[in-house]
């Protein structure tokens, strides 16, 4: 939304109103990084809390140009972490960990005028912020030790008063944000934050438009999970039935729905949709070309099941509350469609024989005088009047092959050793189905 209006050039200023607890920390970081890209020849960024900004909210807020808050409102690091019944926080050598700590330090605080111990302390509590002061230039900055250290001119900052609650842990009110150089103002209402960058007009509200909320609401678990009971149903209807009908016109377009709200929601890659569809090759050539359930049965199931699942999330193994959330919407879409499809089945296979709609489109069983009836058709194929008759090997009789007698193409068997193709061959006896043959002298 912010990209479509930088590009149209309708824009030069954008404010974030800022009033979260906390939040995912990937999505966080993904905003924070973009907002830090713009460049402040296009367009200049502020965030304003009037509350409080905690975790990731509080690096979207670092990242802006400006940060604005409200003299009673507070930033810091999201303290719910350790709230009893959670899981414990990852260790320095977490290997996510490390790869927040990396992109803060290798990317986002590079392109801001904030030293990314900062950042680093908005998402890791037990990072400790001290008020550092140029020796030489008498300017202060709030920083870590270790980032302290790291400076080419790190003999020139003296280390002053900690920053943090009696606890220890960073919460930085209004005011003092705004005295320590974390924030650039602080302001008592919205309307005199947008009086401090001189705009007497309210300012126009980024919203998404129709499509992007059909797009949100056909990528959320409800509807998803609804997509994939119908393309489960299309193609149990298209099983049952011959040829490619509706219940094949009805999957289709239900997994095409599925996965292109997932590819606009940004969850899903082409990685998943060639999955999905590697797997349902891998069914069909189960079904029509190896019949059983093998290897191929298997790992089309898979497939299809991997493909699903991952099409619905950004991550591959869970490492917060967030992610593990996702992913529990997520196997409860596809188990959801999983299970319905089989409710479905067991009522068209119980109930519809008896509605007075359906019953007459659903096959139903011989009675016992019908199968007494074809049974004695099928033995009519007695083949004891071809005893004597002569005829030649259509195929190699390895016993068992094919023989062409008088224009008609007959399963026998050899007896005796193996008859070449070509050969002329005698039948000897015929019981039923059953035909013997040997080579002919």
């Amino acid at each position: 939304l912010v990209g479509n209006e930088l590009t149209s050039g309708q824009a030069n200023w954008i404010a974030l109103r800022i009033d979260s607890a906390g939040g995912d920390v990937d999505a966080c970081l993904d905003l924070a990084n973009y907002l830090a890209r713009i460049d402040p020849n296009v367009a200049r960024t502020a965030a304003y809390v009037p509350v409080e900004a905690r975790g990731g909210a509080a690096v979207i807020a670092l990242a802006c140009d400006q940060l604005v808050m409200h003299p009673d409102a507070e930033i810091g690091p999201d303290l719910s972490v350790d709230d009893p019944g959670r899981p414990p926080r990852p260790g320095a050598d977490d290997p996510r960990k490390l790869a927040i700590v990396r992109s803060l330090r290798e990317s986002l605080a590079p392109r801001t005028e904030r030293g990314w111990s900062l950042f680093e302390a908005m998402i890791d509590p037990d990072v400790e912020l001290a008020v550092y002061r140029d020796a030489a230039t008498g300017v202060e900055r709030v920083m870590s030790e270790a980032e302290a250290a790291q400076r080419d001119d790190a003999e020139d900052w003296v280390r002053g008063e900690a920053i943090g609650n009696p606890n220890g842990r960073l919460e930085l009110g209004g005011e003092e944000a705004a005295t320590r150089g974390v924030a650039w103002e602080t302001v008592e209402s919205f309307d005199q934050f947008l009086r401090l960058y001189a705009i007497d007009e309210e300012p126009r509200l980024v919203e998404p438009n129709w499509a992007l909320q059909l797009i949100a609401a056909l990528a959320s678990p409800g509807f998803a999970g609804l997509l994939l009971l119908f393309g489960f149903a299309g193609l149990y209807i298209e099983v049952k039935t011959a040829g490619v009908g509706l219940g094949g016109l009805v999957a289709t377009v239900a997994f095409v729905l599925f996965f292109w709200s997932k590819y606009l929601d940004q969850t899903a890659t082409w990685l998943e949709i060639l999955l999905f569809v590697t797997g349902l090759i891998f069914l069909l050539i189960e079904a029509f070309v190896l019949p059983g359930f093998g290897v191929f049965g298997v790992g089309g199931v898979l497939l299809v099941g991997f493909s699903l699942v991952l099409a619905s999330q950004t991550f591959v193994v869970p490492h917060t509350d967030a992610q593990l959330e996702d992913l529990t919407m997520s196997l409860a879409a596809v188990v959801g469609a999983l299970v319905g499809i089989m409710v479905l089945g067991y009522a068209s296979r119980r109930f519809l024989p008896h509605a007075p709609l359906f019953n007459k489109m659903v096959l139903h069983p011989n009675t016992p005088e019908e199968q007494v009836l074809v049974s004695s058709r099928e033995m009519l194929a007695d083949f004891r009047r071809l005893i004597g008759e002569q005829g030649e090997a259509y195929t190699p009789l390895l016993p068992t092959g094919k023989v062409l007698i008088g224009g008609e193409l007959i399963d026998v068997i050899a007896e005796g050793d193996v008859v070449e193709q070509g050969s002329k061959v005698v039948v000897v006896s015929a019981k039923a189905n059953r035909v013997v043959v040997r080579r002919a002298t």
